[in-house]
């Protein structure tokens, strides 16, 4: 079995991707059908940019909270950690759901991995918490 630490790390590994696929979306690659069900085929309009700002920055607090909870890291939510990372893991099975049915064939192929490695990381962690 993995240990906390190493869910930790499976949880950043998913998270950079996930956060570096949100920064090329966000500087104008046209590659809108990696993202959002592939509604936007090309470069995202403004408003999908500012989503995929959001939903970027938030895998990578998650990642903290995630690592803090394994205690890779100390970064202040240690009060909030132990109940926090069940929230996560329930974001994990939803990202997982999400990029499972997707329309867009491309987004699964990069969301499945990306989103299992984000919830057996997390669900790793908060079972040996």
């Amino acid at each position: 079995m993995i240990s906390s630490e190493g869910g930790a790390w499976l949880f950043l590994t998913g998270a950079v991707a996930a956060a570096g696929l949100h920064l090329v979306l966000i500087l104008g690659a046209p590659i809108g059908y990696m993202t959002m069900g592939g509604r936007n085929p090309g470069v995202l309009p403004a408003s999908a940019r500012i989503a995929s700002a959001f939903q970027g920055v938030l895998v990578l607090v998650l990642a903290l909270i995630v690592m803090q909870a394994a205690g890779v890291i100390s970064v202040g939510f240690v009060p909030w950690a132990k109940w926090l990372i069940w929230v996560i893991v329930a974001i994990g099975a939803s990202s997982l759901v999400a990029n499972t049915i997707t329309p867009s064939k491309p987004e699964r192929w990069f969301g499945i991995p990306v989103a299992l490695a984000l919830l057996l990381g997390s669900l790793t962690v908060a079972l040996s918490v």
